[in-house]
């Protein structure tokens, strides 16, 4: 962290540890700057190369990168967007996300950038785990709904990968910008499964069948997207996402995603476009 704060010349205010990071607010000649220090090579170890690849079209503007690290501006207020849903104003939030998306139109994607295929592996290391924890009748839909959503994929490019209510932020002079993007290779509808299962600690939010809808319908109105696709994304990258859980230690923190995978498993949309 040192080396970066001297040669950035940051000149440090306070600094807080995540799980994953070391988060320092500071300044740069006179300006609010965030730098960001990841701990160990993992999912958030390029942020700023992959950040930096959307020019500052919906995310956060990228100062200085290098691998485990980057400086940031500095968003302010800085007010998270789940606010607005847990506020009772989900449709203005999803309208946000549209918006902001519509917005973003990244670069080539850095060499080595995963794509979803390659995160869809998941399934098959799950499968070979020995855990039983989630249950086959999701776990075997979804495994073969997100392979053949990889195979017909159209127009794949560079995505945020993480995109949800608490990834972003509001600006006082730039509105609301995405954080800690990811990084990954695939079409538009696979980008709104994070945002389908978010806020992450209010499934009773989320997990509803005409909360995913209503969301659905902005999103494609927003967007032009193809929504059944979006909805299998949404349906698949929920059991992956409560695989991920179970693989970090936390599998308490999927309990949310397969609920909403539950609720989807037993709508007509998705088994006339999937499973029938």
């Amino acid at each position: 962290m040192l080396f970066c704060v001297r040669a950035w010349g940051v000149a440090i205010e306070r600094t807080v540890a995540t799980e994953t990071s070391l988060i320092v607010h500071g300044k740069r000649a006179g300006a609010p700057v965030v730098l960001k220090v990841v701990k160990e090579e993992g999912d958030e170890w390029r942020c700023g190369e992959i950040a930096a690849k959307f020019g500052g079209r919906g995310v956060v503007q990228v100062y200085e990168h290098m691998a485990g690290a980057a400086l940031f501006e500095k968003l302010d207020p800085g007010e998270p967007l789940a606010a607005l849903t847990l506020a009772g104003r989900d449709d203005e939030a999803t309208d946000v996300l549209a918006t902001m998306l519509g917005r973003m139109a990244p670069g080539d994607p850095p060499e080595g950038c995963p794509t979803v295929e390659q995160w869809g592996e998941g399934f098959m290391r799950y499968l070979g785990s020995g855990d039983e924890r989630i249950p086959h009748a999701l776990l075997e839909p979804a495994h073969r709904i997100f392979r053949d959503l990889c195979l017909t994929q159209r127009v794949p490019a560079l995505l945020h990968g993480d995109l949800h209510h608490s990834n972003v932020l509001s600006d006082r002079a730039r509105g609301w910008c995405a954080i800690d993007a990811k990084g990954v290779v695939g079409e538009l509808e696979y980008e709104l499964g994070a945002a389908l299962r978010n806020p992450v600690d209010r499934p009773d939010l989320f997990a509803k069948l005409d909360v995913v809808e209503r969301r659905l319908d902005h999103f494609g109105l927003g967007l032009g997207i193809d929504t059944s696709r979006a909805r299998g994304w949404c349906f698949a990258q929920a059991v992956l996402a409560a695989i991920w859980s179970i693989e970090d230690g936390h599998a308490e923190h999927g309990e949310g995603a397969l609920a909403l995978a539950r609720t989807l498993l037993d709508s007509s949309a998705l088994r006339g476009d999937f499973l029938d």
